[in-house]
């Protein structure tokens, strides 16, 4: 690993592209963690500042009586602090839970992949799907050629295929052209991608590994764990989705290299072949979301116990307001129900001396005094007898 592979060390575009790219990601992952883990760096001392910080809170929390802390979880706190600290010092450790699964993951369920499509039946199935790839890269770059050829001026050199693109060239070619580029950079392109962010994700994990220790920055942790994990994802969504491709592809390629062979390459199989790749390239970046999305959804969450003790206290917290707001509002009705029952208790006692105590009545000492009411037949006066003319 100490001189990664150039442009003459690998034949074919999409290995020469994977084989540069994970070499250098690799000596960049060793490179980092062997910087970060040496005597003269900062990783060091600030492990053991956090170790030093973190068991500081725990013997005051234990010593205080805090709720959240408890003998029975020293064990866990003991298999975390190890787990920090093998993982942030150790290679070992490291390599085979980070590093290996970062880097060897992918391709494992990648070969998978191609020994079930070989399975299937194909002739072609069981190949390597990068050499298969880098085929039908050539038939179109071939096609392409094969059709600016004629352009050419009379006498002229033909064109090399690294001179395919430099001048004028009919638009069937450029689609062939385009379609090439497209079908390199969203399957191989794309797994690159993921090496380069697998690399630099695996060279920061010792400083990440800190973050776990505290609950105010373990969400910073779990970032970074989902980061890794859709960086692990991604590849195998997008070698799945490349066997679907070649799969389909292949047969329009058979059919591309008999048209160039006979020099009459039809339109409408460079537009279905326009339209495959493209469907393709579209595929392969939702895969790619649908990684990072599938990754979101992981979370570290706490104890059972811890959660348990915080559910009975809430579910205690809230019964305890149910009732008082329940005996409070019992309060209130029983007394506006003894307000109405000695409203209604004056009012008739109102109109019983109304009735009874007859005009200018004089109310006994402590009774109640009726209101005094005019009526319309108060000034009515019916004659004497005696006095009727």
């Amino acid at each position: 690993m100490n001189t990664c592979p150039g442009p003459e060390d690998v034949t074919g575009v999409a290995h020469g592209v994977l084989a540069s790219v994970g070499c250098n990601s690799q000596r960049l992952s060793l490179d980092a963690y062997a910087a970060l883990t040496a005597p003269g760096s900062f990783l060091p001392t600030a492990l053991t500042t956090c170790l030093t910080i973190y068991v500081a809170l725990l013997g005051y929390g234990l010593l205080t009586g805090s709720p959240r802390l408890k003998l029975a979880h020293v064990s866990q706190t003991g298999l975390k602090i190890g787990a920090v600290v093998a993982l942030t010092l150790n290679w070992s450790v490291f390599q085979t839970l980070v590093f290996n699964v970062a880097a060897e993951a992918p391709f494992e369920v990648g070969q998978i992949f191609t020994q079930a499509a070989a399975a299937g039946g194909s002739d072609q199935a069981g190949d390597d799907p990068l050499t298969r790839l880098e085929a039908f890269h050539q038939e179109l770059v071939d096609s392409a050629r094969s059709l600016i050829q004629p352009a050419a001026a009379p006498g002229a050199p033909a064109p090399s295929a690294n001179a395919v693109g430099a001048g004028p060239q009919p638009p069937a070619a450029e689609a062939l052209l385009w379609m090439a580029t497209t079908l390199i950079v969203c399957s191989v392109g794309l797994i690159a991608l993921a090496m380069v962010a697998q690399a630099i994700l695996v060279a920061l994990g010792p400083a990440f590994m800190l973050f776990f220790l505290f609950d105010a920055t373990r969400g910073l942790f779990v970032g970074w764990i989902r980061a890794l994990a859709a960086a692990i994802i991604a590849p195998i969504t997008s070698w799945g989705g490349l066997m679907i491709c070649l799969a389909t592809l292949e047969p329009w390629a058979s059919r591309l290299a008999r048209e160039r062979a006979a020099h009459a390459i039809k339109v409408d199989t460079v537009s279905t072949l326009v339209t495959l790749v493209t469907t393709f390239a579209a595929a392969q970046l939702v895969l790619a979301i649908g990684a990072v999305v599938i990754t979101s959804a992981f979370n570290l969450r706490r104890a059972p116990a811890e959660r348990d003790s915080d559910t009975v206290r809430s579910a205690t917290n809230q019964q305890q307001t149910l009732e008082a707001r329940f005996s409070q509002s019992r309060a209130e009705l029983l007394a506006q129900s003894l307000h109405s029952e000695r409203s209604q208790s004056l009012t008739q006692e109102g109109r019983r001396l109304e009735v009874f105590g007859g005009v200018g009545a004089t109310a006994a000492p402590g009774a109640l005094a009726a209101p005094a009411i005019t009526r319309l037949s108060d000034s009515y006066r019916r004659p004497s007898p005696g006095r009727v003319s």
